[in-house]
């Protein structure tokens, strides 16, 4: 249960393994969604509100308001709000879907009061159901319980025929909001929070294409993406790595689907701020010297294999699978498109794969770089500067707010007692309104993933075998409770480096390349954990080995006919790691550091 905000959509899933509690579940939130009561005291508690603390200082408080001010001091969510913000001017997207909170207290109950009795109606929501209840039992549980309510008024039930003509003609007036185009390249430098360790500029050069609806388009963008940047050997990141014009790649580099338009972006983080423009030069030159000699076949072979990887696996992705689905069918159904051709993306991608495999592939491909980035004016170059003056101004702006506040503190301290009081009631009539489950609701069958646990040369192996669209997925785990306690905070980084070095002889760049060829992902992590009560009760530890143990499990994710291959480079990589590139590790410990100092204001 949850709902997930977008730049140009609200979306409110609601799942469930059990049958009942889904539709209690869906009752709620469905009552929620169309017949929200917005009292006042929810919009003081959500939205904003003023409130005085036992000094009397006064500040605005409430939900919203507080997590975007949480927002608004990551430098690297400032980044993605304003690759979006710049790319589209003049469009809704230029706006902070989630609330500038300097603007936030502009907004009354009243005004959203208005906007959800416009937008949240039955003619302007879509419905996506996944799972194994049939259809017609949840459409008629819908009807009756939210739609048919909002059609009583005969003059405002429109039939079957007119609601799909106003879908139509809703999806046409969308699709123009968003239109907007650049006659020439643009270069914007803002400013950006400085709370975060940042020691210079993100660099970033974005790219708009057609629409994301368009799966040819998606498709030929993807692996164009995949190309350019899809590992570390690829040519982008190379160059750009090779450069030292910043610290690492920017973790916005690659191709944003969600919006009703495709973003390609690419560049780096940790530049300083004189080299902006060098950056741009850097991957233009790269693109010019693609279009005119072509790319790699080890490249178009990675790239393949990761598209290929990407659109077979069934991965959950922090939530169920379903809603991967529904988030590919509104790419195009909100743009007034069949909302199933989204999910053909294995035709998609066969079609252009057959255009790769033609014996003029590089001609096609080229072509692609001209007519996507190099002839493409539709091009912004945006720098993000950290400036302390970024954060010294919103704090004034914050403080002002605090001081507009017209009311005595008698009169404040009088609706905060209100509004707690609020909180805190308890109210048995309408508790008995939630509905709740029987014990007799419940799934008596326990799904369980078999495991078949055998030996390899002494080594403990566990199978499960699990139908995963022809992938293969491999663990090692090596046990690391040998080690020195004082070795132990080594651990995290030394498991990043392994995986991201060179082995066998190889410099990273080859072993880059060869392991984007024949895997879907590779890596490695530590598990140190201590036992759980019911293990240690048990003395699992006594009778099983491998319990209660410290590991560094080692992972490879690969295509069936790459298994052996892709099983290799693993224990090649483990046995034979090559530490001696001093550079190389010190760009991965700046990656590191940069990585772990961004996490920590979100």
């Amino acid at each position: 249960l949850n709902a997930m905000t977008f730049p140009d959509k609200t979306l409110y899933p609601a799942a469930s393994m059990v049958k009942a509690d889904y539709f209690n579940l869906m009752a709620v939130y469905g009552d929620a969604v169309f017949n929200p009561l917005l009292l006042k005291e929810t919009f003081a508690q959500e939205a904003h509100r003023f409130e005085a603390d036992e000094t009397g200082r006064i500040s605005i408080q409430g939900v919203v308001y507080n997590e975007m001010k949480g927002a608004y001091s990551s430098f690297d969510s400032i980044v993605s709000d304003c690759v979006i913000r710049y790319a589209f001017p003049g469009t809704p997207y230029a706006f902070d879907s989630g609330g500038d909170p300097v603007h936030i207290p502009d907004l009354t109950l009243d005004k959203l009061r208005a906007f959800h009795a416009e937008h949240y109606s039955p003619a302007k929501c879509r419905l996506f159901l996944y799972g194994n209840i049939a259809t017609e039992t949840q459409l008629d549980f819908i009807e009756d319980r939210f739609l048919s309510g909002s059609l009583q008024d005969g003059a405002n039930s429109p039939d079957a025929s007119e609601a799909h003509r106003s879908a139509k003609t809703l999806s046409s007036s969308e699709r123009s909001l968003y239109e907007c185009s650049f006659d020439e390249p643009r270069f914007v430098e803002v400013s950006g929070p400085a709370c975060g360790g940042e020691t210079g500029a993100t660099v970033l050069l974005n790219w708009v294409f057609g629409p994301s609806s368009d799966m040819n388009e998606y498709m030929e963008a993807g692996i164009l993406s995949e190309l350019l940047m899809g590992h570390d050997a690829s040519p982008l990141t190379k160059a750009l790595v090779d450069s030292g014009l910043g610290e690492d790649t920017s973790p916005n580099n690659g191709l944003e689907t969600e919006l009703a338009r495709l973003i390609l972006s690419c560049g780096m983080r940790g530049v300083k701020k004189r080299n902006a423009h060098k950056i741009e030069d850097c991957i233009m030159k790269v693109l010019n010297d693609i279009a005119a000699s072509g790319f790699d076949s080890s490249d178009i072979k990675a790239a393949l294999m990761s598209v290929d990887f990407s659109l077979r696996e069934v991965q959950r992705s922090s939530g169920p699978w379903s809603l991967v689905l529904m988030r590919r069918a509104f790419r195009g159904w909100l743009r007034g498109s069949d909302p199933f051709s989204a999910l053909e993306t294995r035709a998609a991608f066969e079609k252009v794969k057959q255009k790769i495999k033609a014996p003029d592939r590089n001609e096609y491909l080229k072509n692609l770089v001209k007519r996507f980035l190099i002839d493409n004016p539709h091009r912004l170059l945006l720098s993000v500067v950290p400036d302390k003056s970024y954060d010294k101004q919103r704090e004034k702006a914050y403080k002002a707010q605090n001081a507009s506040c017209k009311r005595s503190l008698d009169e404040l301290q009088k609706e905060q007692k209100e509004l707690q009081t609020y909180q805190q009631k308890n109210d048995e009539e309408l508790r008995s309104l939630i509905p709740h489950l029987k014990p007799s609701d419940l799934e008596k069958k326990v799904d369980i993933i078999h495991t078949e646990k055998t030996e390899i040369a002494g080594i403990p192996v566990f199978v499960h075998n699990e139908t995963a669209n022809g992938i293969v997925y491999i663990n090692a785990a090596v046990p690391v409770d040998i080690l020195d306690a004082e070795d132990y905070p080594l651990l995290p980084f030394y498991a990043q480096v392994l995986t991201n070095t060179g082995f066998k002889g190889m410099s990273w760049t080859e072993a880059a390349a060869k392991i984007a060829q024949v895997t879907g992902g590779f890596g490695a992590s530590v598990f140190t954990s201590s036992m759980s009560l019911w293990a240690k009760k048990r003395k699992l530890a006594e009778t099983d080995p491998l319990t209660g143990r410290d590991w560094l499990f080692l992972r490879v994710k690969t295509l069936t006919e790459y298994a052996r291959e892709g099983i290799g480079l693993l224990f090649d990589c483990f046995e034979t790691p090559d530490f001696s590139d001093t550079k190389r590790l010190r760009d991965l410990a700046l990656e590191y550091r940069n990585d772990f100092m961004s996490s920590i204001i979100p």
